[in-house]
């Protein structure tokens, strides 16, 4: 089996990557990026990836990704333009790259029948601000950066006559890896707690997000490579371990470094929250035992004591 991930380099690429690599159905991975974030970090650490061949090129790009599209058989659409928390800033960006960048690479499939699978990574950000009781309500984005997605869905959707499509509307991912991204909140949380022993937060804290694992989401992605279905269909599933308020979050962080200090950033303002649910969500204990080990993660990488 041979593997296509665009946007590969970034941070949920890199350990989607490392474990694609370990799958003994696969014979073949391209990485195909642009480098956009110059994004090094994804060449170092002490794995081997030898089924891994990186090609850097643009996914706006139909010609250089024709080439890489040639004997493919599954995809997964991992490159976009993120930006947390809000990303009311570069919106042609965001039309740009996540909704015609992934427009572009759907047309070029028509001329590649042997793919069989296509694994589209979306957002939870889809659904804007509003209660979520399972994927199939309607969709609401009330940023940029959600609609982008939202709109990418819609090209990705138009694939499930064709071959096997997972959408999957992923929560806020967190947790440690070579190319780990510093904006995600509770990522972000954990540095300046360590690094600055204070941490900065946004409105008044009572905002409830999403969250999942990065190693969490790429079992997932990985799982989802078998197997592979003999006829067409479409699979939509919201992917998160918990939900939480940004002052719990705070919470479990005091408990584990005891100098932390925390200030509000425009306190007064209430953000508005994004809550899922889902029958397999983790526990508040189960929780905390998550965030520890995190931590811990990050304190073993910190050069700092």
């Amino acid at each position: 089996m041979n593997v296509l991930v665009t946007g590969g380099a970034g941070y949920i690429g890199t350990s989607l990557v490392d474990k694609l690599n370990t799958n003994p159905l696969i014979e073949k991975i391209i990485v195909y990026d642009n480098m956009s974030h110059n994004n090094i970090r994804f060449f170092f650490g002490n794995i081997n990836l030898e089924k891994v061949r990186f090609v850097q090129g643009d996914i706006l790009n139909h010609i250089a990704l024709q080439k890489v599209l040639k004997d493919i058989d599954v995809i997964y659409h991992l490159a976009g333009v993120v930006k947390s928390p809000y990303s009311m800033e570069d919106s042609l960006k965001y039309e740009q790259i996540n909704q015609w960048g992934t427009a572009n690479l759907i047309q070029c499939l028509e001329k590649f029948k042997q793919v069989q699978k296509f694994i589209f990574v979306s957002s939870a950000s889809v659904y804007g601000f509003a209660p979520v009781d399972n994927e199939f309500m309607e969709a609401n984005p009330m940023n940029t950066y959600g609609r982008s997605k939202r709109e990418a869905e819609k090209f990705v959707q138009l694939l499930e006559e064709n071959m096997q499509v997972d959408i999957l509307r992923v929560g806020n991912v967190f947790g440690y890896n070579r190319t780990v991204r510093h904006d995600s909140v509770i990522n972000r949380f954990i540095f300046e707690a360590l690094c600055y022993g204070q941490i900065q937060i946004f409105g008044n804290g009572n905002q409830v997000r999403p969250f999942v694992h990065i190693h969490h989401l790429t079992e997932l992605l990985n799982d989802l490579l078998e197997p592979i279905q003999d006829h067409s269909d479409l699979r939509l599933n919201n992917v998160l371990q918990f939900n939480h308020s940004i002052n719990g979050i705070r919470d479990i962080l005091e408990k584990e470094i005891e100098t932390l200090d925390y200030i509000y950033i425009n306190q007064g303002h209430e953000v508005p929250s994004l809550e899922i649910q889902d029958d397999h969500l983790l526990e508040e204990d189960e929780i905390q035992k998550l965030l520890r080990k995190e931590i811990q993660t990050f304190r073993n990488r910190f050069v700092l004591s």
